[in-house]
């Protein structure tokens, strides 16, 4: 990762989250699921994961809820 995208990038510190985490979620959230431009985009697909990121206990629902704070504003 460059030193610019890391000093833009916001790391939390211990949470059970790592590549196997992350990709399982992701799976999960992708399975079966159809893509198109307005509803089931990739914005909705980035949500989704977060949202089962938050259920899993991989994040907090505080970690969640600043997410909007910290510029996350999904179009959809």
């Amino acid at each position: 990762m460059s030193s610019k995208i890391r000093r833009s990038v916001e790391v939390a510190t211990d949470l059970p989250l790592n590549d196997e985490v992350m990709d399982q979620q992701c799976k999960a959230a992708a399975d079966g699921r159809p893509f198109d431009l307005v509803v089931n985009n990739c914005q909705r697909y980035a949500s989704e994961v977060l949202v089962r990121l938050r259920n899993s206990g991989a994040i907090t629902k505080q970690q969640f809820a600043a997410l909007p704070k910290k510029g996350f504003k999904p179009l959809v």
